[in-house]
């Protein structure tokens, strides 16, 4: 089973060093699922990481809805953790001086 979504934010957005907000972009799959083709597309092609909202079958509409609250959720703290980060560097930069 992929990765829980919010857990891939997460990760990524630990990885990347930049003070601007994060972002991320979403695909989100039919409700029978995406072929291996596709799924393969998105992958190797497009440089998607796979994730899950978890082992309930959601209606598209649902999903998207769904999708958008955890990323957007996970993208929040990720960026709050960042700025409280940059401020803790700033102090001690400054107690250093």
């Amino acid at each position: 089973m992929p990765t829980p979504a919010r857990d891939v934010v997460i990760e990524h957005c630990g990885r990347i060093a930049s003070t601007a907000p994060p972002s991320a972009i979403i695909a989100v799959g039919p409700e029978r699922g995406w072929t291996a083709e596709e799924a393969a597309l998105f992958v190797n092609e497009c440089g998607f990481e796979s994730a899950t909202l978890g082992n309930s079958i959601l209606r598209v509409d649902t999903a998207v809805i769904a999708s958008l609250g955890i990323v957007s959720a996970a993208l929040d703290e990720c960026y709050r953790e960042r700025v409280q980060e940059e401020g803790n560097d700033a102090k001690r930069q400054r107690m250093s001086e």
